[in-house]
């Protein structure tokens, strides 16, 4: 009996002890998937915002924008060749730049492609630091 609470005993304290020890890794949470309505809500909303769009204006650049990140998550999800997906990606924005013009005033066009210029050109910037920043370490 007491060989067989000793054994008890043991097993217990390297079992905790096998869980203490274990390296704890951080982890950082998968954020979850926007989906393409969403998107479109927060771009539409930032949009109207920056351009001053009128309610008219606001309602039509939000179902556009629906219609875009739409068609860009359904490209996403074709499973086509690289170069196949940016000829597509293209048109799809080439689409997009034509329907969002036919809405907007030309100011609020030209404001538009400055802010997504700066976007872009922030990005791109922040891709090149980070690839630095990999390289150097």
């Amino acid at each position: 009996m007491r060989t067989l609470l000793l054994v008890a005993a043991l097993a217990s304290t390297l079992g905790i002890s096998a869980q203490q020890q274990q390296p704890t890794t951080a982890t950082k949470p998968v954020p979850a998937r926007v989906s393409p309505e969403q998107k479109a809500e927060k771009l539409t909303a930032e949009m109207a915002q920056q351009l001053q769009l009128s309610e008219e204006q606001t309602t039509q650049v939000g179902q556009i924008n629906k219609d875009h990140q739409q068609a860009m998550a359904q490209l996403k999800q074709a499973g086509l060749d690289e170069q196949a997906m940016e000829a597509r990606a293209t048109v799809l924005r080439n689409n997009y730049d034509a329907r969002l013009k036919s809405v907007l005033t030309a100011e609020q066009y030209t404001t538009y492609v400055a802010a997504r210029k700066e976007k872009r050109d922030a990005a791109a910037t922040k891709q090149q630091q980070m690839s630095t920043k990999t390289t150097v370490k």
